[in-house]
């Protein structure tokens, strides 16, 4: 019988004690490379979302830009932002305004992570509430049985000027109409709802076209950061309240009244502007284009009242009362007393229209609103654009 060494024995232990251990160090070495994988992936995935976010940052800084400071800007932007920093490019093309904004982690000379988002097709920086000729954030309801908003669009070829045209009306909720009296919106009727001919409606439709179910528009953001970029980028700041009659000059510029109401009475504007006001505003009487050249002269409007607060229409009893201007107010148009009102501009509203029964408002819209208004007349809108994420 053969006889085994214990030597023999010791020997095999050692091998298989050596192999063992170098599978544990490979399966340990796999483990720590996939570990460590998985921390940079996660790394990776982390910044490339901050790097999303800052160039989301990016795409409502240079539209806020375009906007409020300088809407014919066409050139690169870049700002740091958190660990990171944007690019943003403004360029022109066949369909208006282009931004494409690319953010960088943690900077663009030696990125870690890289995201682009394009804004393609876009809207001129002018706030969408100057396409139409009466924005209301609210529903609204026209009811000439109870004399209830009764607000009409309408062309009036009498002013014979080419910037003249039929008036759009948007409301962000249903817009009804009831009760017949031959009233129309000139123009095309869009809502966030749905348009109703209410079934006590019994002529012909009131509105050229309409639309239902269109995308919100968001009303302009009056708050106390626009306070503050008004304050510091009007051309002329007033504080207190100031009073307006007999012929005014705007100098083609923005003006912003701090901490006071305006009290407009029997007034000729002339050049073009806008007066933002941080309070109330009074209106009696008329406020007309200078007439030096007709309603339409090149140095007559347009005009454009923004207000924080509420607007008060107070006529005066003559006849010829009218509004060559835009208005806009954060909260309430108010009309204390009945009166037919020709608006030749527009109208906007935050928070409706509150008007003594039989009120009717007559609005001729003015085109020149899109293009003539100095630039930040209204707080920017980014979802104007439509975006498109690149990776």
């Amino acid at each position: 019988m053969r006889l085994i060494s214990l030597k023999d024995e010791k020997g095999m232990a050692a091998v298989i004690a050596l192999s063992i251990l170098i599978i544990l160090l490979a399966l340990g070495s796999v483990i720590l490379f996939t570990a460590d994988t998985e921390f940079n992936i996660a790394g990776y995935q982390k910044e490339s979302t901050q790097a999303l976010y800052i160039a989301d940052a990016g795409i409502q800084y240079v539209t806020w830009y375009l906007f409020n400071v300088d809407s014919g800007f066409r050139g690169t932007l870049s700002q740091v932002l958190g660990e990171g920093v944007f690019t943003g490019e403004v360029t022109d093309t066949a369909d208006g305004v282009n931004i494409k904004v690319t953010g960088y982690v943690p900077d663009a000379a030696n990125p870690r992570a890289k995201r682009i988002v394009d804004g393609f097709g876009a809207s001129p920086p002018y706030h969408p509430i100057y396409d139409y000729a009466l924005y209301s954030h609210q529903a609204l309801t026209c009811d000439w049985d109870t004399g209830t908003n009764l607000i009409e669009t309408f062309r009036d070829d009498n002013f014979g000027w080419a910037g003249q045209e039929r008036g759009d009306a948007h409301a962000n909720g249903d817009i009804i109409f009831m009760n017949d009296r031959n009233r129309k919106m000139d123009g095309k009727v869009s809502s966030t709802g749905t348009v109703i001919r209410d079934a006590s409606w019994s002529g012909a439709n009131p509105w050229r076209t309409k639309e239902d179910g269109v995308d919100i528009i968001t009303p302009p953001l009056l708050d106390d950061d626009a306070r503050q970029w008004y304050e510091d980028n009007a051309d002329r700041v007033f504080t207190g309240n100031q009073t307006v009659t007999g012929t005014f000059r705007l100098y083609n510029d923005m003006w912003y009244l701090k901490n006071g109401d305006l009290t407009i009475y029997n007034a000729t504007m002339r050049d073009y502007g806008t007066f933002v006001v941080d309070g109330d505003v009074y209106i009696t009487g008329w406020i007309r284009y200078y007439v030096g050249g007709g309603w339409g002269g090149s140095e007559n409007g347009p005009f454009a009242i923004v207000c924080f607060g509420n607007i008060y229409y107070n006529p005066s009893g003559d006849p010829t009362d009218d509004i060559d201007a835009a208005l806009y107010a954060n909260n309430q148009f108010i009309v204390p007393s009945q009166k037919t009102i020709e608006i030749n501009g527009n109208l906007g509203s935050q928070n409706g229209f509150n008007m003594a029964a039989n009120t009717g408002v007559l609005i001729t819209f003015d085109s020149r609103l899109k293009r003539d208004l100095p630039a930040g007349s209204l707080p920017a809108i980014p979802a104007l654009y439509d975006w498109l994420e690149l990776y």
